[in-house]
């Protein structure tokens, strides 16, 4: 059995409708990402799951918003996601990381070269 490849328009679209063989299929395409980012970042696999569910709301959230516009990779946006979840949860639990939390939406930054260089090192190592 051959899995369907969605693309970011189509995983968007299924989101906006509650689609779960969408949503399914957005868990599993992008936990990778957020999982070694978090492990790597003296995380848990445990955090990792919490810190991808919790992404996975923020982008629901923002997708059922009429204005909403996906402006890079969706991949790139679920990664900034997580990655600024993932601060604040360090920040939370110590002093060492600092996060300016006077705006309340999320700012994303342009990850996208970050996570090229991810991918073309796991292709190394694989």
């Amino acid at each position: 059995m051959t899995r369907k490849q969605f693309t970011d328009s189509e995983f968007i679209a299924g989101m906006k409708n509650n689609n779960g063989l969408i949503l399914s299929g957005l868990y599993k395409k992008f936990y990778g990402i957020v999982l070694k980012h978090v492990l790597h970042n003296s995380g848990t696999e445990e955090e990792a799951q919490d810190v991808y569910q919790e992404s996975i709301i923020v982008l629901y959230q923002n997708v059922q918003k009429p204005e909403f516009t996906l402006n890079c990779a969706l991949q790139t946006y679920i990664y900034s996601i997580a990655r600024r979840l993932w601060l604040k949860q360090l920040n939370k639990n110590s002093n060492v990381y600092k996060i300016d939390s006077s705006n309340e939406e999320l700012e994303f930054a342009d990850v996208s070269e970050e996570v090229n260089e991810h991918e073309e090192k796991e292709v190394q190592l694989g």
